[in-house]
């Protein structure tokens, strides 16, 4: 049975699932402009609990559930990774690695470097490793401990001052200059000098990373997603896939909260 949207009722029963609560539509001044008030186009569906986020979507007959199987420490090498009991973990259809990924292999957003599942060296607390397609998601998480993980575990930079001073960078450095900046600076009446440090918080918002991935015709693919850069994720699926770019179609509705942190990798 399909659950209803707003778009599959009729107006009058539209009107009657929200109560006295106007349309966003009907809150706008046909002569509006600057200085009217205008509602947001989702306030009413915000606040009676009707917007559809992600997780609100229902799920098509035999979808499948992903669970990531991922790295426990920082750092290391990995030396090991046998998942046998796995793939034999009821409700369990496919395990996924590295091997097995069709086109391209790296998703940095930004720069390379972000391989999509860790071939041998691991470069940060939660890097995953492979990923558990199953019937339902308790199944996907429960045969993602079935795994045997070894990793050589070698010693992690948590310090960005000590990593400075010791050159490990992750990105090769680079300078912009112009002009004689020392001789500027000798010669200014005043010097300014000082440290600034910053601590970096995750981003705390109500809806975590979300998508449903729906296959169509002709091995395209229609992802719905919860991130702030839907043609970036339309790029990666695609590249990773080995797919042209008009076989992937995002949808991207609303989320439920972001700050930047859907900014970049957003789709598990």
């Amino acid at each position: 049975m399909r659950t209803l949207t707003e778009l599959d009722l009729p107006r009058d029963e539209t009107r009657r699932n929200q109560g006295d609560a106007p349309l966003a539509r009907e809150t706008v001044d046909p002569q509006g402009g600057a200085g009217t008030s205008r509602a947001h186009e989702s306030a009413v569906k915000h606040v009676t609990g009707r917007a559809a986020y992600i997780d609100d979507i229902p799920s098509p007959a035999g979808t499948l559930h992903l669970a990531l199987g991922l790295s426990p420490v920082a750092h290391g090498r990995l030396t090991r990774l046998d998942l046998e009991k796995v793939k034999a973990a009821p409700g369990v259809v496919d395990v996924v690695t590295l091997a097995d990924v069709p086109g391209h292999t790296d998703i940095g957003p930004v720069f390379p470097g972000d391989p999509i599942f860790a071939d041998d060296e691991i470069s940060y607390l939660g890097q995953c490793l492979f990923a558990v397609a199953a019937e339902s998601h308790k199944a996907a998480r429960l045969a993602v401990e079935e795994a045997v993980v070894e990793i050589d575990e070698q010693t992690a930079s948590l310090d960005p001052v000590a990593a400075a001073e010791r050159e490990d960078f992750v990105r090769p450095t680079h300078v912009h200059e112009r002009g004689d900046w020392q001789q500027a600076l000798a010669g200014a009446p005043h010097v300014l000098e000082g440290e600034q440090f910053v601590g970096g918080q995750e981003h705390f918002y109500l809806e975590g990373q979300a998508c449903l991935v729906l296959p169509t015709e002709d091995e395209g693919v229609m992802v719905y997603t919860s991130n702030q850069h839907p043609s970036e994720t339309q790029k990666l699926v695609a590249e990773v896939l080995g797919i042209p770019f008009h076989a992937v179609t995002m949808e991207m509705r609303r989320m439920g909260g972001g700050f930047g942190g859907k900014e970049t990798q957003a789709s598990p």
